[in-house]
């Protein structure tokens, strides 16, 4: 079995094997996947970004238009300020850093045992 990282497989197998499929519209295939790959990204952004808002604007009780839109824009820079780092020369090593030192067994039990307790107290006091 071949084991390589998900970038290696998303940005170099797959449109080499779509090259060799002239005949059956390889170049839509490979647009119609980097189209894919872009916009559930964007979903899972939107998403992340939304649960955040949404509880940082629940636990504070404010509910109006003009703290949502300020808190909103000022997540979205401060994500990009993060992000910034992943663009230089070494974002790469950067992100495989991240990819590779953080998914281990200690990282997965700590999280879940987060959930449960969260979903402890809300089930409790609410």
């Amino acid at each position: 079995m071949l084991e390589h990282d998900s970038l290696y497989i998303a940005f170099t197998i797959y449109p080499g094997v779509t090259s060799f499929m002239d005949m059956m519209g390889g170049p839509l295939w490979a647009a119609l996947f980097f189209a894919m790959l872009t916009l559930s990204a964007l979903d899972a952004e939107f998403a992340w970004i939304e649960m955040i808002i949404s509880s940082v604007l629940k636990k504070f009780d404010k509910a109006n238009r003009h703290t949502e839109i300020r808190l909103v824009v000022g997540l979205c820079f401060f994500c990009f300020i993060c992000g910034l780092p992943l663009t230089t020369r070494g974002g790469i090593f950067i992100f495989h850093s991240i990819e590779n030192l953080n998914a281990n067994w200690n990282s997965f039990s700590l999280s879940l045992l987060l959930v449960v307790i969260v979903c402890y107290i809300y089930g409790k006091f609410s």
